[in-house]
């Protein structure tokens, strides 16, 4: 196991261990938490439960006194008048018998206080704005009403009051009725100081809140106050959770939020107060309930760190302990792993042979040499001779031999047959070798495969013999170059070709250097530097070099390089010299008749254009001429005389339409449009538009596909050449049947392809080898008219742009095909002759 992976396997160990433990705490925790969280909510509950039975409670006791105070006030107005200090004694013992009220006050129509508790003498005090006042002033059936907390006007201090309404006697029946004159209001108040000292008896930590709210979540009262009595009194704002759970109707809950008024975070619980606009809300502090756990949860961390941290020690004491094991062991793995790198990956055939000839040990190399493995050779020692060829083993008998009388070591070639019958080469070396002591332990034997190299050597004395024959044979001379140290070596054919004996030219760079023309040497010390860059496979160079008699040879020279270092530099450059100026004479004679040729066919073009056009002059006379004679004697003309006058008429128009056709023949590349890069879609649209009229009157439907490249042409031929194409489409089908033509357009890597389909009259297959000739016609002038020079102008147009044209038809009355290609870019674009289609945009 290496360290890696036992180091792997006790930190996941640990690591799983301490994972576990982690887990354990962290539900641990979790339960805790829960445990304190149930709790914290199951106490608010039951305080805001009984909050509101003893909050319910007061407010009952109040009302039974409130309608104690009504009774009497009745009774006694309805007696002999009301007795004032009679009336508030009466209202005074209520109030000893209910201690938790502040006053018990009764207000007449007008609302101001006129019996009661707590009224200093000659006060002129009045609830007539009060809401509760008009409340029950406006309402006769409004019952038990609220004041909202207010200051009192009687001790400045905040109340709340509770409120009923004095009915007066009914007219109608003489007493008080439910539905008599308003006579006034009982009115009981409630300190809020008296709420603040009933929640501050409750114990909801240094943190917890106790809050009365209205039935509009109003604050009533607030213990404990952040300021003082009174500072929150009437906010509305409430946590959002309370918000809806109040306006869903419910008429309790419990929930967790931040306070809207010092933000600090409780677990609340709210109860509606019995039947009344009132809502009590007890709150228990985050920070307090949890406190204890908190204590717990850090407790139980340092536990786990500590368990975390002694795990970790105690893998880093295992860790090392077995570290030390294990250095130990690989200290002797690694003597082992030496000997068997040495041994079972040497490439050689080696063996250890015991002093018996036994086999101790065998190199697993032997099977690739021999086709046997090891264990074969260990099991049957003999095989080590058997495998030996025949004809070589007495040589390897007087080896062994040998090596029984001396003790040094030994060499000997021999050929080996494998078991698959093939034969190789071996050779053989073995010493002997012995212990510490000097006792002998056998012999070291060493067998090298030496095939390959046995037939190397064969094939470069092959090699050389053929070279030789060659170079002796050839008419090419031989030069090896030493870019190094500048030395040269040249043979004697290469020193003849230039007029030198052998001792004549010295071995150095710079007999060729200095015989170059210097006006050759640039482009082939450029060629050289290519090959050199690795930009040719070889370098190939026209030059001319000066004979021993002045005379200058062209040599065709070629090279390669034959060695580099191991940076990849050229060391060597061999090649050959071949004496080509015959062939270069042979070129500038061939290029002096091409030329000449060129000149004579330009001014057969040049004569053919004159004289086509100085013809039409004496023709258009003639036949201006003829039509004047036809127009003057025709009442005097028979027949006969008509007829052979309309003859010479119709040929003096066919020789000028030809002369035409000839003149448009001679203009191609002369007189028309330069060749510029243009879109070929162009040139077809155009066409179509100049056979518009054709087209309609044929009734013809042409359709075209294929992609339409962007060319350099000149824009009159191409336009030309699909005029004549398209237009004969147009004219040549039979006289019951529309024409139906169809324009493919293609783009290979580098050509052009336009073709043009009709379903015509077809082409007979031993008419398609005249088609593109001068003045040719396939069909009589009596049914299609024309010269016959249309094909032999798209011929020369597609010429003219380095390409060709050609006609596919199966014979009669099956339609045809012309196709043309043209090179994507022209030979003469390709070689920099024009400008490239960037250039012409610019331009």
């Amino acid at each position: 196991m290496s360290s890696a992976t036992f180091l792997a396997r006790v930190v996941s160990g640990v690591v799983l261990i301490n994972l576990f433990i982690f887990i354990l705490a962290g539900l641990s925790l979790r339960q805790s938490y829960r445990q304190f969280q149930q709790g914290a909510e199951i106490t608010t509950r039951n305080l805001a439960q009984a909050l509101e039975n003893d909050l319910s409670g007061t407010i009952r006791a109040k009302d039974v006194a409130l309608f104690a105070m009504v009774d009497e006030y009745q009774r006694q107005r309805a007696a002999s008048g009301v007795d004032g200090p009679s009336l508030n004694a009466y209202i005074e013992r209520l109030r000893s018998h209910l201690p938790q009220f502040d006053a018990l006050r009764i207000a007449d129509d007008k609302g101001a206080m006129v019996y009661g508790t707590g009224i200093p003498p000659g006060a002129n005090i009045s609830v007539a704005d009060r809401s509760h006042f008009t409340r029950l002033r406006a309402d006769p059936d409004a019952g038990l009403v609220f004041s909202p907390p207010q200051m009192s006007r009687v001790n400045q201090k905040w109340i709340i009051a509770l409120a009923r309404r004095i009915n007066l006697p009914n007219a109608a029946f003489g007493s008080e009725q439910s539905g008599g004159a308003f006579g006034g209001i009982a009115i009981a108040t409630i300190e809020l100081e008296q709420f603040s000292r009933t929640f501050a008896a409750l114990n909801v930590g240094p943190h917890g809140i106790v809050t009365l709210r209205d039935d509009q979540l109003g604050i009533v009262v607030r213990h404990p106050e952040p300021e003082k009595i009174g500072s929150v009194v009437g906010q509305r704002s409430a946590p959002p959770p309370l918000r809806e759970m109040v306006q869903a109707g419910r008429k309790s809950g419990t929930y967790r939020a931040l306070s809207t008024v010092d933000g600090v975070e409780r677990t609340f619980s709210f109860r509606r107060v019995a039947d009344y606009p009132f809502i009590i809300i007890v709150g228990l502090a985050s920070d307090d309930y949890l406190a204890e756990w908190r204590s717990v949860a850090v407790r139980l961390a340092t536990l786990v760190v500590l368990f975390a941290l002694a795990t970790l020690a105690a893998a880093f004491l295992i860790y090392r302990n077995w570290k030390r094991q294990a250095n130990s062991v690989e200290a002797l793995a690694q003597q082992e792993a030496k000997f068997r790198t040495v041994a079972d990956f040497t490439y050689d055939w080696e063996y250890w042979q015991g002093p018996n000839r036994e086999i101790l040990y065998m190199t697993p190399s032997c099977e690739r040499v021999t086709g046997y493995s090891a264990a074969e050779f260990a099991a049957d020692p003999g095989l080590l001779l058997r495998i030996i060829h025949p004809d070589d083993r007495p040589r390897m008998d007087r080896h062994l031999h040998e090596i029984a009388t001396c003790e040094d070591g030994a060499l000997v070639d021999f050929r080996i047959v494998r078991r698959d019958g093939a034969i190789r080469s071996i050779t053989h070396h073995c010493r002997a070798v012995s212990d510490r002591n000097g006792e002998p332990m056998g012999r070291r034997v060493s067998n090298r495969d030496v095939t390959e190299h046995k037939h190397m050597e064969d094939a470069l004395r092959d090699s050389e013999e053929r070279w030789k024959f060659a170079l002796e044979g050839s008419d090419e001379g031989v030069w090896d170059w030493n870019i190094q140290s500048g030395e040269a070596l040249y043979s004697r054919r290469w020193k003849e070709m230039l007029g030198y004996a052998e001792e004549e030219i010295a071995n150095k760079a710079d007999e060729w250097v200095n015989r170059v023309h210097p006006e050759d040497m640039p482009s082939v010390m450029a060629n050289i530097q290519d090959h050199i860059a690795g930009k040719t496979a070889t370098a190939v160079a026209e030059f001319r070099m000066q004979s021993k008699d002045g005379s200058w040879k062209w040599i065709l020279g070629r090279g390669m390089v034959a060695e580099r270092d191991a940076e990849g530099k050229p060391l060597r450059l061999v090649g050959t010299n071949a004496d080509i100026s015959a062939r270069k004479q042979a070129e500038a004679k061939l290029q002096e008749k091409t030329a000449a040729l060129l000149r004579s066919n330009a001014d057969l073009e040049q004569f053919a254009y004159s004289i086509s056009h100085d013809m039409r002059q004496p023709l258009r006379m003639v036949t201006g001429h003829l039509q004047l004679l036809e127009r003057g004697l025709k009442d005097m003309l028979d027949q006969d005389d008509k007829e052979n006058l309309a003859f010479a008429l119709d040929g003096a128009r066919r020789m000028d339409a030809m002369i035409v056709s000839l003149l448009d023949y001679s203009r191609i590349g002369r007189k028309t449009s330069s060749k510029q890069w243009m879109t070929s879609r162009d040139s077809f649209d155009e066409a179509l538009a100049f056979l518009a009229p054709a087209i309609k009157e044929s009734g013809a439907t042409i359709s075209e596909s294929g992609e339409w490249p962007r060319i350099f042409a000149s824009r009159d031929e191409l336009t030309r050449l699909f005029q004549n194409l398209i237009g004969n489409a147009v004219k040549y089908h039979a006289a019951d049947q529309a024409p139906r033509i169809e324009v493919t357009s293609t783009i290979t890597p580098q050509l052009w392809r336009v073709s043009v389909r009709d379903h015509g009259i077809g082409i007979a297959t031993q008419q398609i080898d005249r088609l593109f000739q001068f003045f040719s016609r396939l069909q009589s002038r009596a049914r299609f008219d024309g010269t016959g020079m249309g094909l032999a102008l798209c011929r020369k147009i597609a010429e003219h742009h380095g390409g060709r044209i050609w006609v596919e038809s199966e014979g009669d009355g099956q339609g045809s095909t012309f196709i043309f290609e043209l090179p994507l870019v022209p030979a003469d674009v390709a070689a920099g002759d024009s400008k490239t289609e960037g250039e012409q945009h610019e331009s």
